[in-house]
């Protein structure tokens, strides 16, 4: 049960980070795009983002696989992998409206494990893990202090 704790403790440390990076963007300004149509934006903040959380799980979590949703995915995803949307309602963020946040998941073997959603306005969140069995992860100890 621990190693699912300290996923969970990691992935809502990355939603902090990724809370608090989508509010200096909104603050100090970002550039933003049109991917393949009106509906579809794509921010430097969305791949400022996913790139830091990519870059935390995999020194955190080397065997694990990612999926984002602007980098894409690894050709093997393997049993544990994690999902990032660095920023779901990109279009809303690109045009300074308070209805964004920040979506990370873990699964093993496609069964959701960890889930943790945060806004980008109030840096509130949504989050749940879930434990059956007593079934370990590679699963370092996570430093709780900052987030």
């Amino acid at each position: 049960m621990r190693a699912w704790n300290n996923a969970y403790r990691f992935a809502r440390q990355l939603a902090a980070q990724a809370s608090l990076e989508m509010r200096r963007g909104i603050v100090d300004g970002f550039a933003r795009r049109s991917r393949r149509d009106a509906a579809d934006w794509v921010t430097d903040i969305d791949l400022k983002i996913e790139h830091f959380v990519r870059a935390q799980v995999e020194s955190t979590f080397p065997g694990h696989a990612i999926v984002g949703e602007e980098y894409g995915r690894a050709d093997d995803l393997g049993d544990y992998v994690w999902y990032i949307d660095s920023i779901d309602g990109s279009i809303n963020c690109a045009h300074n409206l308070p209805w964004s946040c920040f979506s990370i998941s873990l699964t093993k073997s496609g069964i959701p494990i960890v889930g943790v959603v945060a806004t980008s306005y109030d840096a509130s969140w949504l989050s749940t893990y879930h434990v059956t069995g007593s079934e370990d992860i590679d699963s370092p100890d996570i430093d709780t202090t900052t987030g």
